[in-house]
């Protein structure tokens, strides 16, 4: 979800693979390695900004909305993932992939 160039691609992966978080929550303490990769793309999404300065100066109202949304969209996969952990008991375990 990282890699692929299209935005909407990479949502929807991570879409995937939190609804999949939700309908199986005691699957998340079988699984550390996905509640990693979870957070780690979502925080890269969190974390997503254009490098150039000058291109910041230039960039337009629909690109704007587009990072925002992105920003958006980590932190309520970082909630809903958490929130799921929390009801089935992992939260301990999501404390500690958050851990820097």
């Amino acid at each position: 979800a990282r890699s692929h160039p299209d935005g909407a691609s990479r949502k929807l992966a991570l879409e995937v693979m939190v609804t999949y978080i939700e309908s199986k929550p005691k699957m998340a303490a079988k699984a550390p390695a996905m509640l990693t990769q979870i957070f780690e793309v979502a925080i890269h999404f969190m974390m997503e900004l254009e490098d150039d300065v000058d291109m910041w100066c230039e960039v337009d109202e629909e690109e704007i909305e587009l990072d925002e949304d992105f920003y958006n969209f980590g932190k309520e996969v970082v909630d809903r993932t958490s929130r799921c952990a929390s009801k089935a008991g992992n939260f301990p375990q999501v404390l500690e992939v958050l851990k820097p």
